[in-house]
C-alpha cells in the first residue's frame, strides 16, 4: 500500500512537473488542479491524526490550533495567484473568530523560513498546502493546492471555543 502511495506521488508530481513547464494556461491549470483533486485524498488519509470528513475525535480548543499556511513567491503565475487567494481566505476567516494570531505563513523559497524540515515531515507535495496541527504537531486537517472551504468551515465549526 506504501509503495502504491509513494508511486502516486511521483506519478503526480512528474504530471505537475509537465504541466509547469508547458506553461500557464487555464488547460494546464485546470489539468493540474484536478490531478491534485485526485491524488490529495490518498495523499493525506496516512497522516497521523488526520480527520478528513470523519471530523474531530477528541475536543480541541481553537486557541491551541495552528493554522501553517505554506507558499512560494517563486513560482508560475497560477501558483502564485493560488497562493495569494488562499492567504487572503485565511486572514480573513480566521480574524472573524479571532484566529488570526494562529495563522503562520511560511514561504519555501525564502531560506529564513526553514520550510524543508516541515516539508519533510508532513509530506508537502503541493504549493500552497494548508496544515491545522493541534498544539503536539499532529495534523487535524489539511488541504493541498485549494482550500476546500466548505469542508474547512465544517472543520472550524467542530473547534472548541478559543479561550
Amino acid at each position: 500500500m506504501k509503495s502504491a502511495r509513494i508511486a502516486l506521488h511521483l506519478v503526480t508530481a512528474a504530471l505537475l512537473t509537465s504541466s509547469m513547464l508547458q506553461g500557464c494556461s487555464p488547460e494546464n491549470e485546470e489539468r493540474s488542479h484536478d490531478i491534485v483533486e485526485r491524488s490529495s485524498h490518498s495523499a493525506t488519509a496516512g497522516h497521523e491524526g488526520y480527520s478528513g470528513k470523519e471530523g474531530i475525535s477528541r475536543t480541541i480548543n481553537a486557541g491551541d490550533v495552528r493554522f501553517v499556511l505554506v507558499v512560494s513567491r517563486e513560482a508560475c503565475q497560477c501558483t502564485l495567484k493560488r497562493c495569494r487567494e488562499n492567504r487572503q481566505y485565511l486572514e480573513e476567516t480566521l480574524e472573524k473568530l479571532g484566529l488570526g494570531s494562529n495563522l503562520n505563513v511560511l514561504d519555501q523559497a525564502n531560506e529564513e523560513d526553514n520550510t524543508a524540515p516541515l516539508i519533510k515531515r508532513y509530506e508537502i507535495r503541493f504549493i500552497p498546502s494548508l496544515l491545522v496541527l493541534d498544539s503536539e504537531g499532529k495534523v487535524l486537517h489539511r488541504c493541498d493546492w485549494d482550500i476546500d472551504r466548505a469542508g474547512f468551515e465544517e472543520f472550524l465549526s467542530q473547534l472548541g471555543s478559543a479561550e
